[in-house]
């Protein structure tokens, strides 16, 4: 074919190009609705054929200024041809509206098989750990992220409690969270699919694993009402996306009779819309989870009544949204990918196929560049724990995770502070855990800049001086451990090398023994190590029947404690001596000083809370005082060398400091006054008659309440009085250890005598305590209190060696022994609650409660030595140091 001269050339074409000049100067700025629809098949035609007249003219006359105008012609009138509508609320409606909801419905197939992925691997776990074996979850979850949940569940928890200040943050986080794990499920697409399968498998057994274990834990209907408000949303748009990979995978593998890459590109752009439209909903499923889920005021049924209108509205819009016009994404290929009419490619549009593949693969960069980045932040970033209100950051956070997380370590209970350590005396950057602490050692390379404070070497020697009583080795797979000469077996050992061995634990300090929890007041075996203390809980099932005791937890208490520790009131003491037998009234506290343990005549001491004034009320008191208002009584024997007989009842008014006798004491002698108001109450023993008598101080008229007659050991102990009843204990055996009493109870309204229980004494003292009609009394391991108006009897505390209660008003006092156990404290109750506290953590011993006023008092064992000294401090005062 012969070329055309360029001048015949421009003549014959001319024309056209100059109509689509004058069509293209109609529509500038790209309104094409100044075209009708005849003008806009001729600018399209106009166009075609201007863009094979520029490739001729580039072919034949390429230096001519023709050629230059037509490649600027065609260059004006592509960007009109191909004209893409700019974003806007119309295109952003039309997308919702329309667009997401059918293409929702066009690829439902794929969204069933991921849900059925998720669904079947669910039951099973779930089935697997309520069913056959708790231990299960270990192995599904991991052992850190397995004892976390049971730990959390333990403590009635579910990890969710977020606080409102910090719900906005909680909820971007979540979105940020959740909108990622779509993207990696279409990610996975790009892996044939592989990667969704495991991620939707994976995520079905943490989901059925850590249901089956609430059930285990009754913690079922909280964890499901967490998850109700968002879950609909959350879980339907995960499986979406999931079904998403799945499409992709499916094109690459079953490309039909397209190639792969045009497969792909069919399905590409699709894709990309569904998560789009995916990640849209999950900011409104994160909202929720934010804000509404923790939001544990509501009730359950409010929960689930709000998840079902969600789950309503969601597949309401999915299933019935953009149906009024013909559907354009139904047609399917090869039963494997979705293709859309308004797009379809055929082999020689590769631009449009390499356009949708590059964007589907610069997404799948970006989602892992994204992941990798986030697990980068989240080595470094703080992460905050809603169920204590503390933070964890930096090295901190890394060695918590690192080295156990919270199976090993439990919460943490402070923020980050500088605290002098009791081992060297320098200055750490510390935080507290519930079961250790941090220290910070700047000195140090990384890893080793963090180290754990021996809190268990600490505790052990606070708690222990003279070394743990009845400790014996457990030879069941046991290791000797030569420098210290300590062996540790059975459960303990399993525990010390599972969870780390002498870096996390260091050497055991001790074999095992009995030891009384500080937490719920029962005894367990324990055996200390430098860094931790092991208990055994045999009510558990292995693994769990072997816990850390919250060390970290204890010593942080003592130094909350320490720092905001009633002001105790200034006594005083002579050194060398014991005191003991302290009571107290709204304005004295009295208590009897002795010289020398076991001394039979001592000094009974007066202390005006007023004035401060410290009197010696007699020399010749025996063991027992007792003071109601400004009166006091005692035994008052005559020689100092009198071994367990009283001459008489003596008491004193300590305002004026007059004194008085009571009652003469028979050959026998008489014991144990008590007082209330202007009547005092005591024994008196003849040698074949116990009896119980009551005098009016005012009238001098002396009642007989009750006797009995000395046949082997039975005689009566220590009366109580108050304004309505007296109270005293039978000894009915004999054999004084472990001692079977009975109480009795006389109403001194109608004289009527009643049997309250009975008990077993391990020792001398109170074994019951009286105010008003309220009445405490013990067992070996348990603490009772009986309303004597109603005869009403309930539990108060269990607990091995409940010893000298006392009781004043609402609150209630004593002081706990067990087997193995040192140092004894005082711990306390009130009666409206009856939630157990422990009141005292002095090291050392702190015996002998009592009430009288305002104050709390005990008697402390002086370091060193086995004698006491009376500490006092507002009850109310201690009450709240202890956190109640």
């Amino acid at each position: 074919m012969a070329t055309l001269r360029i001048d015949q050339f421009i003549s014959s074409h001319q024309a056209d190009w100059g109509e689509l000049e004058a069509l293209l100067r109609r529509v500038r700025g790209g309104n094409m609705r100044a075209l009708g629809a005849t003008e806009l098949e001729r600018l399209s035609t106009l166009y075609r054929h201007a863009s094979a007249d520029l490739a001729l003219a580039r072919r034949d006359y390429p230096r001519d200024a023709a050629t230059a105008y037509l490649n600027r012609l065609v260059a004006s009138a592509h960007p009109v041809i191909y004209y893409r509508e700019a974003f806007s609320l119309r295109r952003l409606l039309h997308f919702l509206t329309t667009t997401f909801p059918r293409l929702y419905r066009a690829t439902w197939g794929y969204t069933l098989t991921a849900f059925l992925l998720f669904l079947l691997p669910t039951l099973v776990c779930f089935f697997v750990v309520v069913f056959v074996d708790e231990r299960t979850a270990v192995t599904l979850l991991g052992p850190d992220s397995a004892y976390n949940v049971i730990d959390n569940f333990k403590h009635g928890e579910i990890w969710t409690h977020i606080p409102l200040p910090v719900r906005p943050s909680e909820a971007a986080g979540i979105m940020t969270n959740n909108i990622q794990v779509i993207f990696f499920s279409l990610a996975g697409g790009m892996l044939f699919g592989t990667l969704t399968v495991y991620i939707a498998i994976s995520n079905g057994i943490m989901l059925g694993t850590i249901f089956g274990l609430a059930w285990r834990y009754n913690m079922t209907t909280p964890l499901l009402s967490f998850i109700a408000g968002h879950g609909f949303i959350e879980l339907s748009v995960i499986f979406m996306a999931g079904g998403v990979g799945l499409m992709l995978g499916d094109a690459l593998l079953r490309p039909g009779p397209r190639s792969r890459s045009e497969a792909l590109s069919l399905v590409a752009g699709k894709a990309i819309r569904l998560i789009i439209g995916g990640a849209m909903l999950l900011v409104v499923a994160g909202t929720i989870e934010g804000f509404f889920s923790p939001a544990y005021s509501l009730p359950p049924w409010v929960h689930y009544s709000f998840g079902l209108l969600t789950g309503v509205l969601l597949y309401g819009y999915w299933l019935y949204a953009g149906r009024s016009a013909n559907p354009p994404y139904t047609q399917l290929l090869s039963c494997s990918y979705v293709i859309s009419d308004e797009a379809k490619l055929n082999k020689g549009d590769t631009q449009m196929r390499k356009s949708a593949i590059r964007s589907l693969l610069a997404l799948c960069l970006l989602i892992t560049s994204y992941g990798n980045l986030g697990r980068s932040a989240a080595a470094t970033d703080e992460r905050y724990f809603p169920a204590t209100g503390h933070s964890v950051v930096g090295k901190f956070l890394t060695y918590w995770q690192d080295n156990g997380a919270l199976e090993r370590f439990g919460y943490p209970i402070s923020d980050e502070f500088t605290e002098v350590s009791a081992l060297d005396g320098k200055s750490y950057g510390v935080q507290y855990f519930e079961r250790a602490e941090f220290e910070h050692h700047p000195e140090n390379q990384p890893p080793y800049d963090v180290e754990l404070t021996q809190l268990g070497t600490m505790h052990y020697q606070e708690k222990y001086p003279t070394g743990a009583i009845e400790q014996y080795a457990n030879t069941t797979n046991s290791r000797l451990f030569p420098e210290t000469g300590k062996m540790v077996g059975g459960g303990f050992r399993l525990l010390w090398e599972r969870r780390g061995g002498l870096a996390q634990f260091g050497y055991p300090i001790s074999n095992e023994f009995q030891e009384l929890s500080s937490l719920d007041g029962k005894v367990y075996t324990v055996q200390y190590f430098e860094r931790a203390e092991f208990e055994y809980h045999p009510e558990n099932q292995p693994p769990y029947d072997v816990l850390l005791s919250q060390l970290g937890k204890f010593r942080y208490d003592a130094k909350l404690q320490a720092a905001k520790q009633p002001v105790r009131l200034n006594l005083p003491y002579t050194e060398g001596h014991n005191q003991f037998g302290v009571k107290a009234s709204s304005s004295y506290i009295v208590w009897i000083d002795q010289q020398t343990i076991g001394q039979r005549a001592n000094t009974i001491l007066s202390y005006n809370i007023r004035t401060t004034k410290l009197t010696t009320v007699t020399t010749m008191a025996r063991d027992y005082v007792d003071i109601d208002g400004s009166t006091a009584v005692w035994e008052e024997v005559t020689t100092d060398n009198c071994n367990g007989c009283v001459a008489a009842i003596k008491g004193a008014n300590l305002e004026t400091g007059q004194t008085f006798e009571v009652a003469p004491c028979s050959s026998g002698g008489c014991f144990s006054p008590a007082i209330s108001g202007r009547t005092v109450v005591w024994r008196e023993f003849d040698n074949t008659t116990d009896k119980l008598f009551a005098k009016n101080l005012d009238s001098g008229v002396v009642t007989e309440i009750t006797s009995v007659t000395v046949n082997g050991n039975h005689y009566l102990e220590r009366p109580l009085v108050s304004d309505k009843y007296i109270v005293w204990a039978d000894f009915v055996d004999n054999k004084r250890d472990a001692s079977p009493f009975k109480v009795s109870a006389y109403n001194r309204a109608t004289g009527a005598v009643s049997v309250v229980g009975s008990f077993q004494a391990y020792s001398f003292v109170e074994q019951y305590a009286l105010d008003g009609s309220h009445l405490l009394w013990t067992q070996q391991t348990a603490l009772y209190y009986t309303d004597l108006d109603t005869g009403l009897t309930r539990d108060l505390f269990d607990g091995w060696g409940v010893t000298a209660p006392a009781i004043r008003g609402d609150f209630a006092v004593w002081f706990n022994t067990g087997r193995g156990v040192i140092g004894y404290h005082i711990w306390g109750t009130k009666l409206e609650t009856t939630n157990v506290v422990q009141l005292t953590t002095d090291p050392g011993d702190q015996l002998q409660p009592a009430l009288g006023g305002d104050l709390l008092l005990w008697i402390q064992t002086v370091k060193g030595s086995n004698n006491g000294r009376v500490v006092a401090a507002p009850i109310a005062q201690m009450f709240a140091a202890a956190g109640k």
